[in-house]
């Protein structure tokens, strides 16, 4: 997995899968997170509903900016 502008490695990024510490900038960290989060629970969105969405743009936000899932 890679994320556009994160600059963890594909290493950093499989140790927070395996529920490692990593040494790195908190937001890269967070954004990560918050994108295993919604893959590990993928299967609960619905592409075309938009409460779904909102779900998921308030959880892949979370902590990265003040209106998420708006």
């Amino acid at each position: 997995m890679k994320i556009e502008g994160n600059t963890l490695t594909e290493e950093q990024i499989t140790a927070l899968l395996e529920n490692k510490r990593v040494l790195g900038p908190q937001k890269d960290i967070r954004e990560v997170l918050n994108a295993i989060s919604i893959y590990e629970n993928i299967e609960s969105y619905n592409p075309k509903s938009e409460k779904s969405f909102l779900k998921a743009h308030e959880i892949i936000m979370t902590e990265l900016i003040e209106q998420s899932g708006k």
